[in-house]
């Protein structure tokens, strides 16, 4: 549940129905919240600011190249590669 995963001091979260919710939070930077969202584990969308619509855009399509390049990686650890 995303209420039990932001204190009242980070964000405040509103039950819309029995399988939405609406969450009003900030941070230092759209980065920090585009990046906290993705580690939520849900899917959602992001009614405001267009600056954060932007930084999700660029957040997947980062994260998509990281999967494309990993699956297309020889098997095996390299010394440039995570583990």
């Amino acid at each position: 549940m995303v209420a039990e995963r932001f204190p009242p001091t980070t964000g405040i979260v509103e039950t819309v129905d029995e399988r939405n919710c609406l969450l009003t939070t900030g941070a230092d930077s759209v980065t920090l919240i585009a990046v906290h969202l993705a580690l939520l584990g849900h899917d959602f969308t992001a009614l405001e600011p267009a600056e954060l619509v932007k930084e999700l855009k660029l957040l997947a399509d980062r994260l998509h190249r990281a999967h494309l390049a990993s699956v297309t990686q020889a098997p095996g650890p390299t010394p440039d590669r995570a583990t």
